[in-house]
């Protein structure tokens, strides 16, 4: 009480002091200098809720708001709950439970406010995973989706930061689902927890490494006729071919005769006495001339030769025009009957050609000098049937374009037998008109002097090639598998059961026979089931019938590069009229096909049994779409679209395409699978470059 009393004392002596003072020091008079206490501190909140980690700005008022010094501190009744730092921010521990939080006013801590802190624990993340182990690739621009999952899933914060250690060698595309292959390299994907509880993260391999791929060229040791040709196929069934491949120095020579009917002469076609010589001269030009001189298409000689880049030579005499002695209208409609005349007419013009050309050096026709004329064409002069009405009486299924075989006798090498011919109207040549030769048709049917089949559908059900091709409607080039069946190309062979990671450069195919046959097994023949890509160009023998439209209901090639892929079954087997056929093990052909009997191409594009030796109706040769579900030439008579091209970024693998693989199965038609993935890295005008990927 006394120290109490003497501070009254020293205070009232104090404030006598100041008012003795007077107006000598105005300035303690001042009320801005006076001191304003805070009488309370009130919370925003009475309770508060948190989650573990999870922070809080504790807010609160201290009156009056001009209170001198409103520093307050903060107390937790239990720091096991929760912490707080000097600025009121709040953390939670994550645990389940609850404290007391006081704000007190530093000066005063009588005055003070408190509020409850409620903590609920948190489930904290424990792994990430990702449904890519490792980014394997293969090509720059290819792109590999992604995702993730959080465990557990209750989780209470499943967000994760995705990133690229090394963005040079591969980054995330804008929604972060895919990774983009960039630079060779490696680095790593990192997906990393934001959850603070948990410090999980994943690094996921990214490898973009080529070095150990192998180039892949071709090699004429691979060569596909080097056992056993076309022409070596027919001969085991009686048939005779020409020579698909021939010098400039030695070329191919194939005879052409005029006949001419009695009811229909030249003279009368031409209006001119000199009608004989006119077919001779225009034939000369289908056959034999140029571009310059036909005025529309290459002859049938310039075109084989640029299809088979150089490496067939076909030289066509044409004989003087043959007088037939029948009339045309004479000819019965009756196929079979008809037939039997017309072969009996062919036989008696090459045998009278003979006989009016005693000199002519006939054995010159018999390239591998078996005693048989290699292959004749005959051109009569009656209009083909298309061109007349139905009630016509040259209204004559005969009076078509046709190629076949007949026995006429037996060899001889000094004057060789007649056994195959083609057979065609004069007015083929004149289908377009204004001064110009067409060979389209010519063309076509000389691929069958060959040896080749039609790969159009003959029942009309779907078109497997999509009707662009020579020897399906008569247009464009001939496809990569035919030139090399022919002996005029060497493909790039891919074996799954040598090759492992490769990479192929294809060439456009208007400047080289540049192909690519994927199998399982390579025994060094083109008879064998293939994938077989090529890249087509607008260019070159496809140059025509892309710019200009060859038939009403076609329209025109596509104009645009990309990647054509076949799927082929070529396969061999032994020609006879029994079912199930047995399949030629190439094996057994290494030496040719000597003693092996009569064999043939088993599959047909016509999946009927008259036509197709093989139980299933395998189709020889189809065109697969881009489109993994097919394209409407799968399913009508149409032609195939530049959309059918395989482009740039694209893939192929047999699942995902397994609506041409037998029944659907995701495997080729002799029952195996073919565990590669082809990438399409970059198609263009300049080439095509692939990667081919085994699968395991």
């Amino acid at each position: 009480m006394k120290k109490k009393f003497l501070f009254l004392f020293s205070l009232s002596f104090l404030l006598l002091g100041v008012g003795a003072c007077g107006e000598d020091n105005p300035t303690h008079d001042d009320p801005n200098n006076s001191i304003v206490n805070a009488i309370s501190i009130e919370a925003d909140e009475a309770e508060i809720h948190l989650t573990g980690f999870e922070e809080y700005q504790v807010k609160y008022e201290v009156t009056p708001s001009n209170a001198t010094n409103k520093d307050v501190t903060f107390e937790l009744s239990n720091d096991r709950i929760c912490t707080v730092d000097d600025n009121g921010v709040l953390k939670g521990k994550n645990v389940s439970g609850s404290c007391i939080l006081t704000i007190r006013l530093k000066d005063n801590p009588i005055v003070s406010d408190t509020i409850k802190i409620v903590t609920a624990s948190i489930v904290s993340v424990e792994n990430i995973t990702c449904t890519v182990d490792t980014f394997n690739f293969l090509y720059a621009g290819q792109e590999i989706n992604f995702s993730y999952s959080v465990t557990p899933t209750n989780a209470n914060n499943k967000e994760v930061e995705i990133s690229v250690e090394d963005i040079n060698v591969a980054e995330l595309n804008e929604r972060k689902t895919a990774l983009i292959a960039k630079n060779p390299g490696r680095t790593n994907l990192i997906l990393r927890s934001l959850d603070e509880s948990s410090n999980v993260e994943i690094k996921i391999p990214v490898i973009f490494d080529t070095s150990n791929f192998e180039t892949l060229v071709k090699d004429e040791e691979l060569n596909p006729t080097k056992n056993f040709t076309y022409q070596d196929i027919g001969k085991t069934n009686g048939d005779h071919y020409l020579d698909s491949t021939s010098t400039a120095e030695d070329p191919t020579k194939v005879l052409v005769i005029p006949i001419e009917f009695s009811d229909i002469t030249f003279d009368e076609i031409y209006g001119a006495e000199n009608g004989e010589e006119t077919i001779k001269s225009e034939l000369g030009i289908a056959y034999n001339g140029d571009i310059e001189l036909t005025n529309y298409r290459e002859s049938v000689s310039s075109y084989f030769e640029k299809s088979s880049y150089g490496n067939l030579h076909l030289d066509f005499d044409i004989a003087d025009v043959y007088q037939s002695g029948l009339n045309a209208s004479d000819i019965s409609k009756d196929e079979y009957e008809s037939l039997f005349e017309i072969l009996e007419l062919v036989y008696n013009a090459y045998e009278g050609t003979k006989e009016v050309s005693p000199e002519t050096d006939y054995t010159i026709y018999d390239r591998d000098k078996d005693g048989f004329i290699d292959s004749v064409w005959f051109i009569f002069s009656a209009p083909n049937y298309g061109n007349v009405t139905p009630w016509d009486p040259l209204y004559n299924k005969n009076f078509w374009a046709f190629v076949t075989n007949y026995n006429f006798g037996d060899a001889n090498l000094v004057s060789p037998t007649l056994n195959q011919f083609g057979w065609a109207s004069y007015d083929f040549m004149y289908e377009k008109g204004n001064n110009q030769i067409d060979t389209h048709t010519y063309i076509h049917e000389t691929g069958h002097l060959f040896g080749l089949n039609d790969y159009y559908n003959y029942s009309m059900q779907n078109s497997p090639l999509g009707c662009y091709d020579m020897q399906d409607m008569n247009v464009g080039d001939h496809n990569a598998w035919t030139k090399a069946a022919l002996g005029w190309t060497t493909p790039i062979i891919y074996d799954t059961s040598k090759h492992d990671y490769a990479k192929v450069h294809l060439e456009p195919n208007d400047l080289s026979g540049s192909s690519l046959f994927i199998t399982n097994h390579y025994e060094g023949s083109a008879f064998d089931e293939y994938i077989v890509l090529e890249l087509y160009s607008p260019k070159g023998l496809n140059e025509l019938d892309s710019t200009y439209q060859y038939s009403a209901g076609l329209g025109r090639l596509p104009r645009e590069y990309g990647v054509k892929m076949y799927h082929v079954d070529s396969r061999l087997i032994k020609n006879n009229d029994s079912k199930p056929q047995s399949y030629i093990d190439l094996a057994d052909t290494q030496d040719g096909l000597n003693g092996l009997g009569p064999v043939t191409i088993g599959a047909s594009n016509t999946n009927n049994s008259s036509r197709n030796y093989t139980v299933e109706l395998f189709e020889q040769i189809e065109l697969i779409s881009s489109n993994p579900n097919g394209s409407a030439y799968n399913r009508l008579i149409t032609p195939y679209t530049a959309n059918d091209f395989f482009q740039t970024g694209d893939t192929f693998d047999l699942d995902t395409y397994s609506h041409f693989t037998y029944e659907e199965s995701g495997k080729l038609n002799n029952g195996e699978e073919l565990n590669i993935r082809i990438y399409f890295e970059n198609v263009s005008s300049d080439g095509a470059d692939l990667i081919i990927e085994p699968l395991d």
